[in-house]
């Protein structure tokens, strides 16, 4: 039996770029507060308007 996996994302939607930011350590425990359960990077994400999905 094939193995089944997820569909590939079109070019356009997949993630290819990064952005690196370093913060204290303090800075870094107030973000993961505020993001409560979220990921940090969904937090951000959500706060920039980047994505309306999560």
């Amino acid at each position: 039996m094939a193995k089944m996996g997820r569909p590939k994302k079109a070019a356009k939607e997949r993630q290819s770029k990064q952005i690196a930011i370093r913060v204290t350590a303090a800075e870094y425990g107030k973000l993961k507060h505020t993001a409560g359960k979220a990921k940090i990077s969904d937090y951000i994400r959500q706060k920039l308007g980047l994505r309306g999905d999560k």
